[in-house]
């Protein structure tokens, strides 16, 4: 299983430096994860979680949002779920 989610946002220095913000943003991700998963990929707001287990990877994603939803700097995420082989 893969969850690719993006984080859309623009980076006002009023709202903290942008090294700020990713570093929240970071903490968020790894402390969402959940058994079986795994942080493989950041590019940007974007970042790639992997999981041999769906039920694993549907927990991810929704801690995810639950955990970015009071931080006030960041607006509501977009994530996708893939079953199958990556290439």
């Amino acid at each position: 299983m893969v969850e690719f989610v993006k984080l859309l946002f623009s980076v006002s220095t009023k709202n903290g430096s942008a090294a700020e913000i990713v570093t929240r943003y970071m903490e968020i991700v790894q402390n969402s994860l959940h058994r079986d998963t795994r942080l493989v990929e950041q590019v940007g707001d974007e970042v790639l979680i992997v999981s041999s287990s769906a039920d694993s990877i549907l927990s991810t994603a929704i801690e995810f949002r639950n955990n970015i939803e009071p931080e006030p700097f960041f607006p509501a995420i977009q994530a996708g779920l893939h079953a199958g082989m990556i290439l």
